[in-house]
């Protein structure tokens, strides 16, 4: 097996077309280099597979009901009709949030809500990713999207409003960590303002840069009560030169020693330098580093397999460790940056979803001191230290 070498190796491009299927508010029909022709009355959220006379095509309702549609020149047949049962599962709702980036432009961020009308508002669950702006609702939480850990849908069948908030990152060339959790926190005041949640119970819960945002925010405010960070980076300085678990077993294959050095300096990370240049930047930029500034209860999640290494976590869990702060530490063996076996995605559930619910429990005024012993630690100190 060729572990790291990815799906160009394994998958071919399509071959070339002298014409393309476009749609709009009529449906959808097929242009070519004479212009366009042979329009077909279907509406779809996707093209499926195409031929020059044959097209399928999903359509999906707000239930999550997706439908197979095959249209040829002369009838549109259904082939087939996916997820049937969730019409009759009551949709969520969801809803534009409107507020403003840093640099004073406009924006939208997408709030989820239980059906039906609570008693009270419900508490809120935070989903952020660094860089990514919903200019619609995030396809990652669409019905039948196959996003397990964190999941919008599943998070609003348990009574939770969940946000995925639009955070732009151009304003902090060089800076991941500037000002981020004044900028998570400006979206989630403007839910509070519109009366659709509990603004006393607050959450926050991000995979792999999502999950480096929470712990950064935890390190620059304390107004979450609980912080789920899975897959997370937290040292950027061991992190830059990182190997896949997997290179270590099959170093023939060639371990892609420029990949995290790239995401650290000039993708997502974007340092700019590598770490003996501005080391300083790596820390300041480095959850680890920030230990001492987290006092939120914190649940770290990782897979053993996964190309941000075990490590990431295991000293982010030792750092909280050390002070007496309340966290957890789940290892996920067998699994890779995205959870995607049933049985472990139920295991995170089972665990988080307990231990969300204790942290935003209405009647918790102030938040627990000490240290959860499920998570495999033995001894260590009880209370802070230097």
């Amino acid at each position: 097996p060729r572990f790291g070498l990815g799906h160009r190796f394994e998958v071919n491009a399509p071959p070339s077309r002298p014409w393309v299927w476009l749609g709009d508010a009529q449906g959808i029909q097929r242009t070519d280099a004479e212009g366009p022709r042979d329009r077909r009355a279907v509406f779809a959220n996707h093209v499926v597979a195409a031929s020059r006379d044959v097209l399928a095509t999903l359509r999906r309702d707000d239930h999550g009901v997706s439908v197979i549609d095959v249209a040829t020149p002369e009838r549109t047949v259904i082939m087939a009709k996916i997820n049937a049962a969730l019409a009759q599962v009551d949709p969520i709702r969801v809803e534009a949030i409107r507020h403003r980036t840093p640099s004073g432009g406009d924006l939208v961020s997408w709030l989820y809500l239980p059906p039906g009308k609570a008693a009270r508002p419900p508490p809120l669950v935070v989903l952020p990713y660094p860089g990514a702006v919903y200019r619609t609702p995030p396809g990652r939480y669409a019905p039948d999207a196959l996003v397990f850990t964190p999941n919008a849908r599943l998070l609003t069948a348990q009574g939770y409003a969940v946000l995925a908030p639009s955070l732009p990152r151009d304003h902090a060339p060089g800076e991941p960590a500037q000002d981020l959790g004044a900028q998570i926190l400006s979206i989630v005041d403007a839910v509070i303002a519109g009366g659709l949640v509990d603004p006393d119970r607050l959450a926050i819960w991000g995979h792999s840069f999502g999950g480096y945002g929470a712990l950064i925010t935890a390190a620059q405010t304390t107004r979450f009560r609980a912080v789920v960070a899975q897959a997370a980076k937290t040292d950027l300085v061991a992190g830059w030169g990182a190997l896949a678990p997997y290179y270590r077993v099959r170093p023939e294959d060639g371990p892609m020693l420029n990949a995290a050095a790239g995401w650290t300096e000039s993708g997502q990370g974007g340092l700019g330098a590598p770490p003996w240049r501005d080391g300083d930047r790596y820390q300041r930029n480095s959850p680890l580093f920030l230990a001492d500034q987290i006092h939120t209860p914190v649940f770290l999640i990782q897979g053993d397999q996964d190309f941000v290494t075990l490590a990431n976590s295991e000293a982010m869990f030792a750092a909280l460790y050390r002070q007496g702060r309340d966290a957890r530490f789940m290892t996920l063996f067998g699994e890779g940056h995205v959870v995607g076996s049933p049985a472990n995605v139920r295991a995170v559930y089972e665990a988080v979803l307990p231990w969300l619910a204790s942290r935003l429990a209405p009647a918790a005024n102030s938040r627990r001191v000490g240290l959860d012993r499920e998570a495999g630690a033995n001894g260590g100190p009880r209370s802070p230290s230097p």
